[in-house]
């Protein structure tokens, strides 16, 4: 089973429950569904081919991580990322 599956998995079992709430935003599991569809096929589209290597640049939102889980439906790589801190010289 695929990470992907289970996303998919909720949406079939109980498409308009929450997935995902940030403060007055939510997101049923059909939402998330049918948004990691666009993304997988938006990247696909741009030429992105099924394990080419991904990396997702956001502030914690769920807009993120379905941003990860539409590159997983895509079967691209994901590679998380952390964004370099300036250190503070004294």
């Amino acid at each position: 089973m695929e990470t992907i599956d289970y996303l998919d998995r909720g949406a079939d079992l109980a498409p308009q429950a929450a997935c995902f709430v940030m403060g007055e935003r939510t997101w049923s599991y059909r939402d998330a569904r049918e948004r990691t569809k666009g993304i997988a096929a938006g990247l696909l589209r741009d030429g992105l081919r099924p394990g080419a290597k991904a990396a997702v640049l956001s502030p914690n939102d769920p807009e993120a991580f379905l941003c990860v889980m539409g590159l997983l439906r895509a079967h691209l790589v994901w590679l998380p990322s952390i964004p370099s801190i300036p250190s503070k010289r004294s």
